[in-house]
């Protein structure tokens, strides 16, 4: 009897070390899975901020481009009867334009340039016909091809005022339908940094509004010096522009400030222009790190706690409390 009970008892003993060992594992690995899934978690949020944020100004921009396009287009159907005619009424024509920069006073500068490429009407015109437009690529563009539409062109550095600017364009036709010139609105490039800016200001990442067939910067917020018309993109984003010119994502060291972001790129392709959204990733990872201390700190107490319960139970504990009561059952030898 007192062999079974010997058995039983330490075999019971055993089994409880077990257990805690066993129970100690699976603590483990439920740690490791619960900080990695929130790790996952911290990092698909600030890929959905990135994404979100891209999309956001992309649509913004389009629909800040729309409306220039709008004014240029009203211009272009009221001003071309006036300048057809023998004598060109410009009172007319300066109030057209006059009203449209009431309405939209984002817009710098609106002008008409005749046939040969110098500026007739329009605000801040230059004394006589200093200033021709005939070697600028949307004066060419438009005079060649009537079909052209809407053409942006820059950034530039205006040459009325020297500022970074960007046209909108679009041709103007005789009845015959030949070339009679050009109205142009200009824009400052600090107009669409205040898009920017206004939706970066959560985020404190960085926003790129680039072309999307050279990759030529445009805007940048926040800016860097020298970065406008950079053409340095990284090859993460090359690689992924490549699979998917849409929208996609990637991470990547920005070639203009060092800042290591994951990015989220849209495309505007009605003006083929792609915004470039990044976030720093370890902002997102602050309230996880946060997270990951108070879990370890417990996970520890459990540990040493596990320890203390199976060392007691190996030691000094149980297993002596067995060895005890086996010792009681023991026949008297001496007698």
């Amino acid at each position: 009897m007192a062999l079974g009970g010997e058995i039983t008892t330490r075999s019971g003993v055993w089994r409880l070390v077990i257990a805690n060992v066993l129970l100690l594992l699976s603590a483990t690995g439920m740690l490791a899975f619960a900080l990695f899934d929130s790790f996952e978690r911290a990092g698909n949020g600030a890929e959905m901020a990135a994404g979100g944020l891209a999309e956001g100004v992309a649509k913004d921009i389009s629909c800040y481009f729309g409306k220039i396009d709008q004014h240029l287009m009203r211009i272009k159907l009221e001003a071309e009867p006036l300048i057809n005619i023998r004598v060109p009424d410009s009172g007319q024509i300066e109030t057209i334009i006059a009203r449209e920069l009431e309405i939209f006073p984002e817009i710098d500068a609106i002008r008409i340039a005749d046939e040969s490429g110098f500026i007739r009407y329009g605000s801040i015109r230059p004394i006589g016909d200093a200033t021709n437009l005939s070697d600028r690529a949307y004066f060419s563009t438009l005079k060649e091809d009537p079909k052209a539409g809407l053409v942006i062109f820059g950034p530039t550095q205006s040459r009325i005022g020297r500022h970074w600017v960007l046209l909108f364009a679009r041709r103007l036709d005789r009845p015959d339908g030949s070339f009679a010139g050009v109205v142009y609105a200009r824009i400052r490039l600090e107009s669409l940094d205040a898009i920017l800016s206004l939706a970066n200001a959560r985020f404190h990442g960085s926003l790129s509004l680039r072309w999307a067939n050279d990759w030529r910067l445009v805007v940048r917020n926040p800016q860097v010096l020298g970065g406008t018309n950079s053409r340095e993109v990284s090859d993460a984003f090359q690689a992924a522009y490549m699979k998917n010119p849409d929208q996609g994502m990637y991470m990547a060291t920005s070639k203009l400030d060092n800042d290591y972001r994951l990015f989220r790129y849209k495309a505007i392709n009605s003006y083929n222009m792609v915004v470039i959204a990044g976030v720093n990733r370890d902002d997102y990872l602050s309230s996880w790190r946060r997270n990951r201390y108070f879990f370890v700190v417990m996970y520890l107490f459990f540990v040493f706690s596990q320890a203390f319960v199976i060392n007691h139970l190996r030691t000094g504990g149980w297993f002596a409390t067995a060895d005890a009561d086996r010792a009681k059952q023991r026949p008297d030898n001496d007698g």
